[in-house]
């Protein structure tokens, strides 16, 4: 599939990351949150490209299901009614796996353009921390060596880290709420799939609570084929 501009969507996380991980090392209490950001590191556009393949079968299923149906139609060439019968209802069987596949897969896409758009904004908001945390830290240095205007500065970054630590942390457990929600939604599909037989596609997800959330509710599923992810995504 190669590298696309959406890889892009894994900078803000690793950015995020670094910045708290440089205020981590003048504001001590900026430590939890970068250890926090650590894990936020993911690439959505993988996600997204995910979305994308399972969208490509729903396709193709649905146009398989308008070509049975276009075989179904024709009444002649039976011998007798219950030959015409047997064969509808032997048809049948393959538009209704047909159909069940379109919409399960369409349901796939949607859910993961979701879980996409849920991990970008948990990187912008990691990308958002780390940087109002790197400027106080900055600060912190700035006056480092005028006596008293720089214990001043650190009590006030120290303050401003735990209030940020707060903000970060009620971001992601709310983002984390509709992640959980989705992955329910997987599951659950994942379960009909697997009782159909159906072949669903495989997930590549950078981050530790991407592999956690998401990876882990559909790790189980014979891919379809074996899609051609991004090589450079944070592991």
């Amino acid at each position: 599939m190669g590298i696309s501009a959406r890889d892009a969507l894994a900078t803000p996380s690793i950015l995020g990351f670094g910045a708290s991980t440089f205020a981590a090392g003048v504001i001590p209490a900026a430590i939890p949150i970068a250890a926090l950001a650590g894990t936020l590191i993911s690439d959505p556009g993988q996600i997204r490209h995910a979305g994308d393949r399972h969208a490509t079968v729903a396709e193709t299923a649905g146009k398989a299901k308008d070509d049975t149906d276009a075989i179904v139609k024709p009444t002649d060439g039976f011998s007798t009614p219950a030959a015409r019968q047997a064969y509808d209802t032997r048809m049948g069987q393959y538009t209704k796996a047909l159909g069940e596949t379109t919409d399960q897969h369409s349901t796939l896409d949607t859910m993961l353009k979701i879980a996409g758009d849920v991990w970008i904004a948990l990187g912008a908001a990691s990308l958002a921390v780390g940087t109002a945390l790197a400027l106080q830290a900055a600060g912190v240095i700035s006056v480092s060596w005028i006596p008293g205007v720089d214990a001043a500065a650190f009590a006030e970054a120290n303050g401003f880290a735990g209030a940020m630590n707060v903000v970060l942390r009620g971001i992601v457990t709310g983002l984390r709420g509709i992640i959980t929600k989705i992955i329910t939604m997987l599951k659950g599909i994942k379960d009909l799939s697997l009782k159909r037989k159906l072949l669903l596609g495989g997930l590549a997800v950078g981050g530790v609570m991407g592999h956690s959330y998401i990876g882990n509710a559909v790790s189980s599923i014979v891919p379809v084929t074996k899609p051609s992810w991004p090589t450079n995504a944070p592991a």
